[in-house]
C-alpha cells in the first residue's frame, strides 16, 4: 500500500554526505520505563550492562517514525531524531530547518525492505523518483535518523 513521505530531505542528507539519509517516541520510552522497572530488582552492578545492551529497534516503531518524517520533515532536524553526524554533514540545526521549509507536499512511497539488526536498522523507501536505502539508529530510548547509504 502505498503512502506518503517526503524523501527530498533525505536526498540532501544523502548529497551532503557524499559530499564530506517520527518520531513516535511512546514505545521507546515505555520499553525504558519497563527495562528499568525489571531491573529494579536486580543490584544496580548487574542491570547496568544488559540495560545498555538491550537497545533494539522495534519495527512498529521504525515504520511510525518514517510516517512521522512524511508528516513533518523538519524533525530530522532536531537532535534527538538525527545522529550528531547527520545534522553537522547537514550544515547543523539551522541549515537542516532551512532545507526543510522549502519542501512541498510528500510523495507516494512504499517500504520495500526493512532489516533490523539490534541498535541499527535499514529501511529501502521506493517513491515515484528513486529508491533510496536509509539507515537508523537507537541511541538509548531515541530511535535516530542516521543518513543513507
Amino acid at each position: 500500500m502505498p503512502r506518503r513521505i517526503t524523501l527530498s530531505l533525505l536526498a540532501v542528507t544523502a548529497t551532503a554526505l557524499l559530499a564530506a539519509g517520527c518520531g513516535d517516541d511512546d514505545k521507546p520510552d515505555s520499553a525504558a520505563s519497563a527495562t528499568a522497572t525489571q531491573t529494579t530488582e536486580a543490584p544496580a552492578e548487574a542491570s547496568t550492562p544488559a540495560t545498555e545492551g538491550a537497545a533494539t529497534i522495534d519495527e512498529e516503531n521504525l515504520r511510525a517514525f518514517v510516517d512521522a518524517i512524511n508528516e513533518d520533515p523538519a524533525i530530522l532536524c532536531d537532535p534527538e531524531n538525527a545522529t550528531a553526524e547527520v545534522l553537522e554533514q547537514l550544515g547543523g540545526e539551522e541549515a537542516c530547518a532551512a532545507a526543510a521549509a522549502t519542501e512541498e507536499g510528500g510523495k507516494e512511497y512504499t517500504i520495500d525492505d526493512v532489516q533490523i539488526d539490534g541498535d541499527t536498522a535499514t529501511v529501502v523507501i521506493t517513491d515515484e523518483d528513486e529508491t533510496s536505502t536509509n539507515l537508523f539508529v537507537q541511541q538509548g530510548d531515541e530511535l535516530k535518523f542516521a543518513g543513507q547509504q
